[in-house]
C-alpha cells in the first residue's frame, strides 16, 4: 500500500505516515520494550523510504528513457533523413537524449545553419509536439529536468553544430 502511495503522490505518502506514526506511537506505549524497538525500526524504515521515492522515481523515469534510445537507436541508424542529412542514431545519457547526424556539406553550408539556428529550433519543437510518441518521451524528459541535443557533423570539415533543446 505505501509503496504504490509513495511513487504515485509525495504528499499523500506524507500524510499516510503521519497517521501511521500516530498510530503506531499509540501502541508502542501499550506494548513491551522489544515491541516498541520493533515499531521504531520499521517506522524508521517507511520514513527513509519515503524520503528516497522521489529519487527512486527518477530513476525509474531514466531507465525507460534509456530503453527508449536503445530501441529508438536500432531504427534510426543510417537512416537518410534528406538529401543532405543522415541519422546516426542516438543515446540517452547524463538526463539528455542525443541525437546525432551526419549533414553533407556539398549541400548544406554550416555558417548558414548556424545563422538559421532559432528557425532550425523552431521547426525541431513543431516536430517533436505533433506525434503522441514523442510527446510521450518530452514528458519523460520533462520528470528528469532533462533535454535533448540535436548534434550536427560535416562530412567533410567534423565541424559540429548543436541544438539544445531544454525541459
Amino acid at each position: 500500500i505505501y509503496s504504490a502511495l509513495a511513487v504515485r503522490n509525495t504528499e499523500a505518502s506524507f500524510v499516510f505516515l503521519a497517521r501511521l506514526y500516530i498510530y503506531l506511537h499509540k501502541e508502542i506505549l501499550k506494548s513491551h520494550l522489544l515491541m516498541k524497538r520493533i515499531m521504531f525500526f520499521m517506522l524508521s524504515v517507511l520514513i527513509l523510504t519515503a524520503c528516497g521515492s522521489p529519487q527512486a522515481e527518477k530513476e525509474n523515469v531514466r531507465e525507460q528513457l534509456r530503453k527508449e534510445a536503445e530501441t529508438a537507436n536500432k531504427n534510426l541508424k543510417g537512416v537518410q533523413i534528406d538529401y543532405a542529412t543522415t541519422s546516426n542514431g542516438c543515446e540517452f545519457k547524463n538526463d539528455t537524449f542525443y541525437y546525432y547526424y551526419t549533414v553533407n556539406e556539398q549541400y548544406v553550408d554550416f555558417d548558414a545553419m548556424r545563422a538559421q539556428e532559432n528557425a532550425i529550433k523552431a521547426n525541431i519543437k513543431s516536430t517533436l509536439d505533433s506525434s503522441e510518441e514523442t510527446i510521450a518521451l518530452l514528458e519523460l524528459i520533462k520528470k528528469v529536468n532533462g533535454k535533448i541535443i540535436y548534434e550536427y557533423t560535416g562530412s567533410d570539415s567534423n565541424q559540429i553544430f548543436t541544438i539544445t533543446l531544454d525541459y
